[in-house]
């Protein structure tokens, strides 16, 4: 589904504000460009940060009700996944029957689906201290981009996003990826921005 934007959020958002040498925003509708950007920003960066760390706190099963969506791809069923869903663990269905990951649910022939997965955390305190700093140089980074043209700052923010992550890869073990995976490293200014279009 997609990451909740709170008021609790601001704090990360005003950290990578700061980073950024910009003003902080008193809420995410004050009116400010900071503020604009912070409320578009926000998302992408905790979609990013969310999928390079799986928390094991927010690991959490559901059973998804049937949508009344008319089915696709031949299948009988479509399930919603939950609103704080991050990403995807483990599907589970009767007799270990075929699914297919579509959007914002799964199609299947099944009349029973359970998943694991990764929620959203709910507000900033759910996560530990390396994410939160994840969080925030990753922010101040893909921030700093539309607020400032700074390549030298960009640059800077870049390799303190890249350390941050590195951080948190090497003192967690459930993790996807190694410190060694140069694949996990962050993408170019001119990839972020065509991403973002």
């Amino acid at each position: 589904m997609s990451f909740i934007l709170t008021a609790n959020w601001l704090t990360i958002s005003n950290r990578a504000l700061l980073l950024c040498g910009k003003t902080q925003i008193s809420s995410f509708t004050d009116g400010s460009n900071e503020a604009s950007v912070m409320q578009d920003l926000l998302p992408v960066a905790a979609d990013y940060c969310f999928g390079q760390y799986n928390f094991d706190c927010n690991r959490k099963q559901a059973q998804l009700a049937v949508s009344g969506e008319i089915p696709k791809f031949g299948f009988d069923y479509f399930y919603v996944f939950p609103i704080d869903f991050c990403h995807l663990d483990e599907v589970t269905t009767e007799e270990n029957g075929a699914w297919k990951l579509y959007r914002d649910g799964i199609y299947t022939d099944s009349p029973t689906l359970y998943i694991t997965y990764f929620a959203y955390p709910s507000e900033p305190d759910d996560m530990n201290v390396a994410m939160r700093d994840l969080m925030v140089k990753y922010l101040a980074y893909i921030s700093c981009m539309t607020l400032t043209h700074d390549s030298q700052l960009q640059a800077s923010l870049q390799k303190d996003a890249n350390s941050a992550l590195s951080a948190l890869m090497r003192g967690n073990g459930d993790m996807s990826g190694s410190a060694d995976d140069t694949s996990q490293e962050l993408y170019s200014n001119s990839h972020i921005m065509g991403g973002l279009e």
